[in-house]
């Protein structure tokens, strides 16, 4: 597993290649904490408030790591960006519902991840 894990970190197909890495951490790093119920609401919300607001962190190591990409790798990251922008404007909004004293410090961070 380790020789695996120190092939995909020096190849070009992994974090140097593949935009959808990290806009998939960005989206689905965020949704994971809500498929769940694996600990309170106001738990998750403050994990999901952390990584929203980390968002713009990772995005920029991605714009600093991936030089080229394939084509299909792209308009996947791109899909996922259109994913990211209905969950971070409507699905936090729907979220929030389930504790509203958290909507203002979720809203906050989604715009954030937004930007």
């Amino acid at each position: 597993m380790l020789r695996i894990q120190q092939w995909a970190l020096a190849s070009p197909h992994f974090q140097r290649g593949n935009p959808s890495l990290y806009t998939g951490e960005a989206l689905f790093g965020v949704i994971s904490l809500f498929l769940t119920d694996f600990a309170p609401f106001a738990v998750r919300a403050a994990a999901a408030i952390e990584r929203m607001r980390a968002i713009g962190v990772l995005l920029e190591q991605g714009t600093q790591n991936v030089r080229q990409a394939p084509l299909l790798w792209t308009e996947r990251a791109l899909r996922e960006c259109k994913g990211a922008q209905a969950f971070y404007g409507r699905g936090i909004d729907t979220l929030a519902e389930e504790d509203p004293s958290l909507q203002p410090a979720l809203r906050a961070a989604a715009d954030l991840a937004l930007e």
